[in-house]
């Protein structure tokens, strides 16, 4: 969660959201998932019915969309990787 920052799919908008949601009966963790389909329908590897399907309210997950990957992430995870393993070795 602290790797996303202030972007609109990390995961801890929607925690927060499901709290409020739970404690003042506000539904603003609807409105962060509406968002993500939103985001997610504008994808160019998807089919015409599994963006209408986005739209109407099912979640990616649902239709066995898979989550694609940034290669900025992975850079970023496997320099960290690589930094752990290189203070280890030494002695």
């Amino acid at each position: 969660m602290l790797e996303k920052g202030w972007s609109i799919d990390n995961p801890a908008y929607l925690a927060a959201g499901q709290v409020i949601a739970a404690t003042t009966n506000i539904p603003l963790d609807r409105a962060f998932k509406k968002i993500d389909n939103i985001r997610n329908s504008s994808r160019s590897d998807l089919e015409a019915w599994q963006r209408i399907a986005l739209i109407a309210g099912w979640s990616d997950w649902d239709l066995g969309i898979k989550d694609v990957k940034t290669k900025s992430t992975k850079t970023k995870k496997t320099r960290r990787v690589i930094k752990k393993k290189s203070k280890k070795k030494k002695f």
